[in-house]
C-alpha cells in the first residue's frame, strides 16, 4: 500500500465519506451512494487519474471497472465483492480490501445490486461504462 493510498483510506476511515481519491496533493471526496461520484469524474474530465488511488466504502464489480476505465493507480475497498477484485485481477490493477463478499447487495437488501448485476458478463469497461451509465440513468 502506496502513502497516497494510505491517506485515503485513513480520510475514509476518519470521516463518513464513502470515496476518497488522492495523488497525494489534490484529494476528492464525496459522500454519494453508488457509481455517480466516479461517473462525474469521468465525465468532468478535469483531472489525469492516472496517479490517484481510491479508498472506497463499497466496490462491486460495475465500479471496479470504472476504475479501470479512470487508470486509477490501486484501490482499497471497505467491502469489495468477488466480482470486482477479478476484474482488478484481470487489469493487474493493485488491491486490497477489509472485507471480501460474493456480490454487493442492492439497497433494499433483498439482491444484487442493479449495477453489480448490469455488468456481470462485461470485461470492456469501455461497454461497461455506457452500460453503467443507462443502468443509473446517469445525464
Amino acid at each position: 500500500m502506496t502513502d497516497n493510498l494510505r491517506k485515503a483510506v485513513g480520510v475514509l476511515n476518519a470521516t463518513d465519506k464513502r470515496l476518497v481519491i488522492t495523488d497525494g496533493e489534490f484529494l476528492f471526496s464525496s459522500d454519494e451512494r453508488g457509481v455517480t461520484a466516479l461517473l462525474d469524474l469521468i465525465e468532468k474530465k478535469k483531472y489525469n487519474l492516472s496517479n490517484f488511488s481510491a479508498a472506497d466504502k463499497v466496490i462491486g464489480r460495475g465500479a471496479a471497472l470504472i476504475y479501470v476505465k479512470m487508470k486509477i493507480k490501486e484501490v482499497h475497498g471497505t467491502v469489495m465483492s468477488e466480482k470486482a477484485k477479478e476484474i482488478f485481477e484481470l487489469y493487474s490493477v493493485p488491491f486490497c480490501y477489509d472485507t471480501l463478499v460474493p456480490f454487493i447487495v442492492n439497497r433494499k437488501g433483498d439482491g444484487m445490486c442493479p449495477v453489480e448485476k448490469a455488468t456481470e458478463n462485461i470485461t470492456d469497461c469501455e461497454k461497461a461504462y455506457t452500460v453503467i451509465k443507462e443502468s443509473v440513468s446517469y445525464k
